[in-house]
């Protein structure tokens, strides 16, 4: 073989590995972005939610809900296919309930009327307990 072609051929895996490489490292950065999205979206929904739970004391800003729903959900499943819209909609609400608890704890606000403070501790525990399970099962798949 000459030289030459040997040269050539070198170079076009070379520049072939390096495309590849670039390829897969802008697709990840496009799902970082994504995510980034998703984040943002949720923030507002979890923010928005919580006095849906909640009563607001003066401390307390306006009370808008239904902004980002559909927006969190899509982006959401664009990060993970597998969600479904009834199960990211259970997580955000878990997640705002959560958050309201803190709220009232410390003293930012208070449960609205009709809301069993006991029945709620029991549903955050439950979520917090699949939460732990699912945790432990990706630590054990990552074994």
């Amino acid at each position: 073989m000459n030289t030459d072609v040997v040269v050539a051929m070198a170079g076009t895996v070379l520049t072939t590995a390096v495309a590849i490489y670039a390829i897969c490292d802008v697709r990840n950065k496009a799902k970082k972005i994504v995510r980034l999205g998703r984040d943002l979206a949720y923030l507002k929904i979890k923010n928005d939610l919580v006095w849906e739970f909640i009563e607001p004391t003066e401390a307390a800003y306006t009370l808008e809900i239904a902004k980002g729903l559909h927006e969190f959900g899509l982006l959401a499943q664009a990060v993970n296919p597998e969600a479904t819209p009834d199960t990211i909609k259970s997580a955000v609400e878990k997640e705002a309930l959560e958050f309201a608890e803190e709220l009232v704890k410390s003293g930012k606000a208070t449960w609205k009327s009709g809301f069993d403070a006991q029945k709620v501790r029991q549903a955050i525990d439950s979520w917090r307990a699949e939460k732990n399970v699912e945790r432990v099962k990706k630590i054990m798949d990552g074994r």
